[in-house]
């Protein structure tokens, strides 16, 4: 009795039509033959090939590029993937979709597989132990990928203890020596950099990416708010010492030029990838993190900064949408066995504080960043707050000896809070603050602590 393959259409055109309504709405863990129609098979590679390619989705683009591969009449025409859009109940509930079509996926792949274990059983010299086994795996085969059972689990954690226990770093260093020792990011994880402006956020992430880039770590860099000439600045600062001020006024003497040549050289050997797009959204910086990591073996992106990032589509709040980011962030962190850093801008709640120290909290308008990242680390600078240096005489004359002892306390000094470690222990690591270089530095004094 022929019957017909458990499917459901619906459930196929309500997945497609949401990815073309919202992009951020499409699975992509979902595979071209979980879909039971071959018109839908062909629409769905195309989409996810557009995706990984960081390519805008809609109908006409997605159209066009079904009509360039000669596949069009095969899916039905432009009106069908035109007509798919109106089939979506809602863009929010794609996931839901997505569910039905691979739960049907799994039972035709069950059908078939006993219908292959008959037809063996039948046979000239069946097995019963070889069919079992046969049924068993093609029946659980297509779902197991990045599934390991406890024994290759134990065996890898045993591993890295292990290598631990040896001296191997297993982890991705900073080049900061005391943040190191308490919280090395490792492969996989999602470190928060966050701070109000000014605070340095920019700078202690552009410091990591200049180390690790030098230390056979390859780079991608992401930067929403600077170009490629501002970012370059920053490293020559950073290595020269020569005051970004001076560099925009062009007041560059012989010795300043010789530091910048110098640091021109160094910074020329690191294996730094800076992305050229002004704007981009989540989808379009995880294509080009998965390709850069394919064609330059990048194994560490740094994302400045979060709340830049365009959103993708009209629904949702702005909240949704920054929760939407780190939650693939984390995804890309894991996806790409890399450490990926996601700057992240706090909004003023922490400057009604006495000690205007940011916390935890402050997190809690931006989405689930706090519940997604591995690390959050927080720049805090009390300088900013309380100078020294920028007061002028009559201020200064008003200013308590404990005042003036207190900010002399501050003076040069900045703070990385790690207010998240999900693998370790948590502190405030202090830093030298390099002002006109905008750079932080180890400190080896007896002001370490904060």
């Amino acid at each position: 009795m022929n019957r017909i393959p458990p499917h459901s259409i619906e459930a196929e055109a309500a997945v497609i039509g949401a990815a073309i309504l919202q992009n951020h709405s499409i699975q992509w863990t979902l595979k071209p033959d979980a879909f039971y129609r071959t018109g839908h098979q062909i629409i769905w590679r195309h989409i996810l090939a557009m995706y990984d390619d960081g390519e805008p989705i809609d109908y006409l683009t997605l159209i066009n590029r079904i009509k360039d591969s000669n596949e069009l009449e095969k899916v039905g025409g432009a009106p069908y993937i035109t007509e798919l859009t109106g089939q979506v109940p809602s863009t929010e509930r794609a996931e839901y979709y997505a569910a039905i079509v691979e739960d049907k996926y799994r039972l035709r792949q069950l059908i078939q597989a006993c219908r292959e274990a008959e037809d063996a059983a039948y046979g000239s010299l069946p097995d019963y132990e070889s069919i079992a086994h046969g049924l068993n795996m093609a029946t659980i085969s297509d779902n197991i990928d990045g599934i390991l059972n406890r024994r290759e689990i134990m065996k890898d954690a045993y591993a890295d203890i292990q290598a631990r226990v040896e001296g191997k770093v297993t982890g991705i260093p900073t080049g900061y020596v005391d943040l190191d020792k308490m919280a090395m990011p490792e492969p996989g994880e999602l470190v928060v950099i966050a701070g109000r402006p000014g605070m340095g956020k920019t700078s202690i992430a552009m410091g990591i990416a200049q180390h690790a880039g030098e230390t056979g770590n390859p780079v991608a860099v992401f930067s929403l708010e600077m170009g490629s000439s501002e970012l370059g600045q920053v490293w020559l600062a950073q290595n020269s010492g020569v005051s970004r001020r001076n560099m925009r006024l062009g007041n560059i003497g012989t010795y300043d030029h010789e530091k910048l040549i110098a640091a021109t050289s160094r910074l020329t050997n690191a294996k730094i990838y800076v992305s050229q797009k002004p704007s981009a959204s989540i989808a379009q910086i995880r294509a080009k993190a998965l390709q850069m990591q394919r064609k330059l073996g990048v194994n560490v992106v740094v994302i400045d900064y979060a709340q830049l990032i365009l959103p993708e589509g009209n629904e949702g709040s702005r909240e949704q949408e920054v929760a939407r980011v780190s939650r693939t962030c984390k995804l890309l962190a894991k996806e790409m066995n890399a450490v990926v850093y996601l700057l992240c801008q706090l909004n003023r709640s922490c400057e009604q504080r006495v000690d205007k120290k940011p916390q935890l909290s402050d997190l809690r308008e931006s989405g689930s960043i706090e519940q997604d990242a591995d690390s959050v680390w927080m720049m805090y600078r009390p300088e900013k707050y309380w100078p020294l240096d920028e007061l002028s005489k009559s201020e200064f004359e008003q200013l308590s000896d404990a005042d003036i002892q207190q900010r002399e306390k501050f003076r040069g000094i900045g703070y990385l809070l790690n207010l998240k470690n999900r693998a370790g222990r948590t502190g405030n690591i202090a830093l030298k603050w390099d002002g006109p270089a905008t750079a932080y530095r180890n400190l080896e004094d007896e002001r370490r602590e904060g």
